[in-house]
């Protein structure tokens, strides 16, 4: 069977001359894809497959427990500053296999697209100055990209409570518990800081 769609490239692994390729696809959510010979000087694909790309697709799977083959790729985009980085190991953390997520799709497209986005883990900032709103120093401040992205999936700090103490004063979110924590807790739980996104 053969797919076109668009997606983002998140990860890559090396097989070989061969790699392998985590994307965020439009139309199928996250899926796994195999680039034959992909490290080869003469690869048509590899530079329209590095991470961080957005690339149109046309993709082929013989069989549901094969993997998806890259028949085609061509990129329209790339964003390799280590936040973009960081957003999009975090979606791919947050992300299950073959779930379209079609306001993830389009937030992640416009991270990588909009050239004029900067950001911080609390903060987005459009540099453009937008007529008839307010700005400080030419840029509109628009969200923190992690709870812009908790929200998207279900997760809405705005509405979560600790899962401990129920206390709405929440600090920490655990990707890998899918849990909130507040301060208390934390130190409580003994979960490292540092392993925990700060909100």
């Amino acid at each position: 069977m053969e797919y076109i769609t668009k997606g983002i490239i998140l990860d890559k692994k090396e097989k070989g001359e061969d790699s392998e390729f985590i994307i965020f696809t439009e139309d199928l959510g996250k899926i796994y894809g195999q680039a034959v010979s992909a490290r080869k000087i003469t690869s048509k694909l590899a530079s329209h497959l590095e991470p961080a790309s957005f690339s149109q697709l046309r993709l082929i799977k013989k069989s549901f427990k094969d993997d998806f083959k890259i028949a085609d790729a061509l990129s329209e985009a790339r964003k390799t500053d280590a936040e973009t980085i960081k957003i999009l190991e975090f979606a791919n953390q947050m992300t299950p296999l073959l779930q379209p997520d079609q306001s993830l799709f389009a937030f992640l497209k416009e991270i990588i697209k909009n050239k004029s986005l900067v950001y911080s883990q609390r903060t987005i900032y459009d540099q453009r100055p937008t007529y008839g709103q307010r700005t400080t120093s030419g840029q509109e401040a628009i969200c923190g990209w992690q709870k812009k992205i908790l929200k998207i999936l279900g997760f809405d700090p705005n509405e979560a409570a600790c899962d401990f103490c129920s206390s709405r004063d929440i600090a920490y979110f655990s990707s890998q518990d899918i849990m909130f924590l507040c301060r208390l807790c934390q130190k409580k739980s003994g979960l490292p800081e540092e392993k925990l996104l700060s909100l």
